[in-house]
């Protein structure tokens, strides 16, 4: 499964990361999409690298080929675009749609693949991703996440009845680390998402859902 997704300009024979913006953010919600459905590219390899150079730039870029778990990529634009690259997400998004699909298989189709950078290039930080489900007693509760411009992500839990009906909805405060969701916890009196015991980063977050399981008794 695709881990990280690297989008870089090429100046001269170095590679740059391209800053932050518009550009970075479509990136950063794209891998969101690619985890959700699990994106595997093979090869023993769980991440892309893109960069992106001028097209006259015949200059030869020696490639971190010692990085075996890389699928690396380079793509040719033109001057003007690859000067304004953090800017132009549209141009980054056929991009990479057009990458992505020589990994496409029966789960993970260009279709969907096109669907993806469809649906990240229109709502922007409004876009979803399913990061966690869990059961309980015909019940599931879903973690989704959206990646906001301010460079946080804003958890959602929602609950589903036995009937699949919505019964709650509640947007968790926002956290700088997806590492603080990696567990989630659903029990008959709660909803927990929590860091693992050894991150870095400690976190836990708890949606009371007693009053759902009374109703039923």
């Amino acid at each position: 499964m695709i881990y990280r997704l690297m989008i870089k300009r090429i100046s001269n024979v170095s590679s740059y990361d391209i800053p932050d913006g518009k550009t970075q953010r479509l990136a950063h919600r794209l891998l969101l999409k690619l985890k959700e459905y699990e994106f595997d590219i093979g090869g023993g390899k769980d991440a892309i690298a893109v960069y992106f150079k001028e097209e006259s730039n015949h200059t030869y870029l020696t490639l971190h080929n010692s990085q075996k778990w890389v699928a690396e990529h380079i793509v040719d634009v033109t001057l003007d675009v690859l000067e304004r690259i953090d800017k132009e997400p549209d141009v980054v998004a056929e991009k990479l749609e057009e990458i992505l699909s020589l990994y496409a298989t029966e789960n993970c189709t260009c279709e969907m693949i096109h669907e993806w950078i469809r649906e990240t290039l229109e709502k922007k930080e409004k876009m979803e991703c399913v990061l966690q489900e869990k059961k309980y007693y015909g019940r599931k509760a879903v973690l989704s996440i959206r990646y906001l411009d301010t460079k946080e992500y804003l958890p959602i839990i929602r609950v589903y009845d036995t009937d699949n009906s919505l019964v709650l909805e509640d947007r968790l405060p926002c956290v700088k680390y997806l590492s603080v969701l990696d567990v989630m916890e659903f029990t008959s009196g709660r909803v927990t998402v929590r860091s693992k015991k050894r991150a870095l980063h400690q976190q836990s977050i708890t949606v009371d859902c007693k009053s759902l399981f009374k109703r039923k008794k």
